[in-house]
C-alpha cells in the first residue's frame, strides 16, 4: 500500500483495486484498507502509513483517507513538494466545490462589508456607548 500511495494513488483508488475491501461497520472501503495495513505512531496512537515521496524525497506519516487538510494528513514533504502543492490544490477546489453555496454567500457578504451598511439595513448598537 505505501507504493501505490508514493506512485500518486488515493486511498479510494487503491481501495477500487484491492479485492475484498468493503464498507465495513459503516466505515467506507479506503477506512477499512487504511486501518488493516496502518501502524500505530510512537508515542501518540494515531495510526500511519510511511512512504517516501517521490517528489520532494520526504518521508511522508500518511494518516489516511480521512480527509482534512494535505499538510495535516500527509506531514513529512518538504518545502516546495510539488506533489503535496497538487494534493493542496485538489482539496481547495474540492472544498470549494461542495461549498460552491457558501463561497457564493461568503463572497455577497464580503462585498456588503466593502460596501458598507445599506440604506435599507441600516446598522445600530443598542448597547452602552464605548468611550475612547
Amino acid at each position: 500500500m505505501a507504493r501505490a500511495r508514493a506512485a500518486g494513488f488515493t486511498w479510494e483508488q487503491i481501495a477500487e483495486r484491492a479485492p475484498g475491501y468493503t464498507r465495513v461497520h459503516g466505515a467506507e472501503a479506503p477506512e477499512v484498507l487504511f486501518n488493516e495495513v496502518a501502524v500505530p505512531r510512537c508515542g501518540l496512537g494515531e495510526p500511519y502509513v510511511s512512504w517516501r515521496c517521490r517528489d520532494c524525497e520526504g518521508i511522508v506519516l500518511d494518516r489516511g483517507p480521512y480527509g482534512g487538510h494535505p499538510v495535516d494528513t500527509e506531514p513529512g514533504h518538504r518545502a516546495g513538494c510539488e506533489r503535496l502543492g497538487r494534493d493542496i490544490t485538489g482539496y481547495v477546489t474540492d472544498l470549494l466545490a461542495e461549498h460552491e453555496v457558501d463561497a457564493r454567500v461568503a463572497r455577497d457578504v464580503g462585498d456588503d462589508l466593502d460596501q458598507g451598511p445599506s440604506p435599507a439595513r441600516p446598522m445600530h448598537f443598542d448597547g452602552p456607548a464605548l468611550e475612547l
